[in-house]
């Protein structure tokens, strides 16, 4: 399988951030102007995120040639002026569609350059993070009206998500942590930041909960080697807990988002339990039969 690589590797991590930013936030914002009653717009950022995964997991990413990455930025970018000219429509929603499929294949092209080969894939357990993550950013609008009513003007929410997503990967970078720390502590701070959402829908609640999730994605890595390692399931179920979200969100209101994230919580709490059945199996395999605690000291 050939190897995609980055002549310019700062320039195209520049890229790709920015491709993933403006996917997250411009195909959601469009669903929401479009007025698509289909789970209230989030049907475009869904599939987006949906078809990244599968993508980032098929072998044809590779055999597309360097050039294919400007070819398909020129489809994304005019894609996406056609859809900002459109009314409302049959039409519209369709091209957005289509351009969501683009545009993940765009994204899933250039996070193939960044990484490297990935080994021992960590099933459902390494993708926790970077779907709650995912969560955040694809109901992004959603909560953005939510938040509406509380007094918070849109572009304060949408700034302060998309702040959190470009800086703290940045400053986590630097930190060292051990390899258990490392494993764990993604999954903790998934677990503190749905307990916290839990709590209320306070603007309070609210920052310091998604604060919380976005470290631990910071912490669990780069989002096209998650959308890799993950099982194709466990990447699927992000964007089909989105979906979920925005069927149930004109009668349910903010409460199917804080279910979501609970159910998250949920998952990251059986994963820690697992890692501590496995450490505790590890310290007992560790000690040879029949032995004391003094004979081995």
């Amino acid at each position: 399988m050939k190897k995609l690589s980055a002549p310019f590797p700062s320039a195209h991590a520049l890229v790709r951030w920015a491709v993933l930013l403006m996917g997250w936030v411009w195909l959601g914002q469009q669903g929401q102007r479009l007025g698509w009653s289909v789970a209230s717009g989030v049907l475009a950022v869904a599939l987006w995120w949906a078809w990244r995964a599968l993508f980032a997991q098929s072998g044809f990413i590779h055999r597309l040639p360097r050039q294919a990455s400007v070819w398909l930025g020129v489809s994304t970018v005019g894609g996406a002026l056609g859809v900002a000219s459109l009314a409302a429509g049959p039409m519209a929603h369709a091209l957005l569609l289509v351009l969501a499929g683009v545009w993940a294949l765009w994204s899933a092209f250039l996070e193939a350059g960044s990484h490297g080969p990935i080994a021992n894939p960590c099933g459902a357990e390494a993708s926790l993070p970077q779907t709650a993550m995912g969560l955040m950013m694809g109901s992004l609008w959603l909560t953005s009206s939510w938040c509406t009513t509380a007094g918070l003007p849109p572009a304060t929410v949408v700034g302060f998500h998309v702040l959190l997503m470009a800086v703290l990967p940045a400053l986590t970078s630097r930190w060292h942590l051990p390899p258990w720390a490392a494993q764990a502590g993604p999954l903790a701070l998934v677990l503190a930041g749905s307990l916290v959402l839990q709590l209320g829908n306070g603007v309070a609640h609210g920052a310091t909960g998604m604060a919380l999730l976005a470290l631990a994605w910071a912490l669990q890595g780069p989002q096209g080697h998650a959308l890799r390692t993950a099982r194709r399931w466990s990447a699927l179920a992000g964007p089909a807990l989105l979906l979920a979200v925005g069927w149930y969100s004109p009668t349910l209101g903010p409460q199917v988002l804080q279910a979501a994230y609970g159910l998250l919580g949920a998952g990251a709490f059986l994963a820690l339990l697992g890692l501590g059945l496995q450490a505790t199996t590890r310290f007992v395999h560790h000690r040879t039969p029949g032995e004391t605690f003094h004979e081995q000291h």
